[in-house]
């Protein structure tokens, strides 16, 4: 399947697996910043996705970050 992906900043990162075998893409923020502890903020990737129709996008923790309880408030989109 073919997404249409638009970059909407020019420092954003396309999507892409960070791995062999990986189940889904990586999602990187346009710009770092240090989360303190029980703070939430919002990551913008600068990017946006075209998702064909009869399917949905999902964002999920990271496995290893989940394992040591960082959780998203996110969803689908």
């Amino acid at each position: 399947m073919a997404l249409k992906i638009k970059k909407l900043h020019p420092d954003a990162i396309s999507p892409a697996y960070s791995s062999e075998g990986a189940a889904a893409f990586d999602l990187q923020s346009i710009k770092n910043y240090l989360l303190k502890p029980g703070e939430t903020h919002t990551f913008k990737t600068g990017i946006s996705i075209e998702i064909p129709e009869g399917y949905a996008g999902f964002i999920w923790d990271r496995s290893g970050l989940g394992a040591k309880g960082i959780h998203r408030f996110a969803g689908v989109v």
